[in-house]
């Protein structure tokens, strides 16, 4: 489940990709920004089962969120 932080009137989920977590339908209307941290897994990698999820996860929300900012950070080796 993911982790919720708050500072003032900022809240922050944290949700782990690699455990198939990503924010709902519902969620994806309220947000404004959704960070991508680094990862030591490579972005390539086909291993990687989650990874997949992810890709199409980050596509939904840059085709069809466009009120979303989205930001990432180095990804793999």
């Amino acid at each position: 489940m993911c982790q919720l932080m708050q500072r003032g009137d900022q809240k922050w989920k944290i949700y782990k990709a690699y455990n198939y977590e990503l924010p709902t339908e519902e969620e994806l209307k309220s947000l404004k920004v959704i960070t991508i941290p680094g990862s030591p897994e490579a972005v390539y990698d086909t291993t990687l089962p989650w990874l997949p999820n992810l890709e199409e996860f980050i596509k939904t929300v840059y085709y069809n969120y466009t009120h979303i900012k989205l930001f990432g950070v180095c990804f793999g080796e």
